[in-house]
C-alpha cells in the first residue's frame, strides 16, 4: 500500500512496494516525483492525469501502467487510489495499493498474438467445447466450408458440417479416449459440395490438466486426392494393357511356332550371329539332330560338309 500526503509531499510505501519496484529504501525519494520517475517514460502522463482527475473529483481511480527498471527490464502494475478530504473540501491525504500483473499482462499478450495468428492463418481452425459444439472458426475455415460468416458455424455441432456425420462423432469419441487424432474425413460445404479434407485435432486442457475442449485444423486436399485416384486408375489401365498385349504376343509366337513346327518345308531362324535359334520338325526329321541338339550351333559347323563351307558362308 501506499500513502501520500497532500500538504508535506512526502511520499509512504510499503514493503511490498519496494519489492515490485525493486528499489531500496535509501534510494527512493519518498516523493510523488520520485513515483512518477520510476513509471515508463510513455505511460507518466497518463498515470499523473489519472491521479490528479480522481483527486479533482473526489472519485477512486484504477490505472495500468508499466515500470522500467534500472536494468531496462518492464513490469506492468495496477494501481488503485483514492484521497480523503478536510471538512472544508481541500485533499487532504491520498492512498491506495499497488499489484504487480506482469505475469498476467504477459499471458494476455501471448494469447492476444496466438489469436491474432490463428485468426489470420490460412489454415482452417476450428475449436469446440467438449461436446463437439463449435466455439470459434477462424476466417479460413469459413471459407473452406463456403459461408460468408463465423455466426453462421459457431454454436452448431461439428458433425452437422461432416459427411456422414458420424464420421466426426468417432473423431469426438477418439480424442476423448487418447487426446489426439489424425487423418482423413469428407466436409460437407453450405452449397452441399463434398470436400476431402486432412485434419488433426487433439483436447485442450487447462492449467490443471483438465479438459476444456477441442480444436482442429484443416488442410484442403481434394484435387490431390483426385489426382492420385486418377494416377492409380490409369497405372491399373496401363498395367492391363501391357498385360492384353502380353498375352496376344504370346498367342502370336504359340500361332508361328504351330505353323512353323507342323509345316513340311525345311525351317531354320538363325540369329544376328549365324546361330540356330530354332529348327522345325521337317528340319529334325531330314538331318537327325534335334532342336535342343542344334540350339546355338551353327548350320555350317553341323550341316555343311568341311569343303562347302567357305563357299556357304
Amino acid at each position: 500500500s501506499w500513502e501520500l500526503g497532500l500538504r508535506s509531499g512526502q511520499l509512504v510505501w510499503s514493503d511490498e512496494i519496494f519489492r515490485i519496484f525493486e528499489m531500496e529504501r535509501d534510494r527512493f525519494g519518498a516523493s510523488y516525483d520520485a513515483f512518477l520517475a520510476a513509471i515508463h517514460p510513455d505511460d507518466r502522463a497518463r498515470v499523473d492525469a489519472a491521479y490528479r482527475e480522481s483527486v479533482a473529483s473526489g472519485k477512486p481511480y484504477e490505472v495500468t501502467h508499466r515500470l522500467l527498471l534500472p536494468d531496462r527490464r518492464i513490469k506492468y502494475v495496477v494501481e488503485q487510489g483514492g484521497t480523503d478530504y478536510e471538512p472544508g473540501g481541500a485533499p487532504r491525504r491520498s492512498s491506495g495499493t499497488v499489484q504487480d500483473v506482469t505475469e498476467r499482462v504477459e499471458r494476455e499478450r501471448a494469447m492476444t498474438i496466438k489469436d491474432a495468428a490463428i485468426e489470420a492463418s490460412l489454415t482452417p481452425i476450428a475449436l469446440s467445447d467438449s461436446d463437439g459444439r463449435l466455439t470459434y472458426v477462424n476466417p479460413a475455415f469459413v471459407k473452406l466450408w463456403g459461408y460468408t460468416d463465423a455466426s453462421e458455424i459457431v454454436g452448431h455441432l461439428a458433425p452437422k458440417f461432416a459427411e456422414p456425420p458420424e464420421s466426426v462423432e468417432r473423431i469426438i469419441e477418439t480424442l476423448r479416449l487418447h487426446g489426439h487424432w489424425s487423418g482423413t474425413l469428407v466436409a460437407r460445404r453450405s452449397d452441399g459440395e463434398l470436400r476431402t479434407l486432412e485434419m488433426a485435432a487433439s483436447i485442450m486442457r487447462d492449467q490443471f490438466g483438465t479438459p476444456t475442449g477441442m480444436m482442429g485444423s484443416f488442410a484442403d486436399v481434394t484435387e490431390r486426392v483426385a489426382a492420385e485416384r486418377a494416377l492409380t486408375q490409369l497405372n491399373a489401365t496401363l498395367e492391363q494393357r501391357v498385360l492384353d498385349r502380353t498375352a496376344e504376343l504370346a498367342a502370336e509366337r504359340n500361332f508361328i511356332a504351330t505353323v512353323l513346327e507342323t509345316v513340311g518345308a525345311l525351317v531354320i531362324v538363325l540369329d544376328p550371329q549365324g546361330r540356330v535359334v530354332g529348327f522345325n520338325r521337317a528340319c529334325q526329321a531330314l538331318t537327325g539332330y534335334t532342336l535342343e541338339e542344334m540350339r546355338g550351333q551353327t548350320i555350317w559347323e553341323r550341316l555343311i560338309p568341311p569343303e562347302q563351307r567357305e563357299q556357304v558362308r
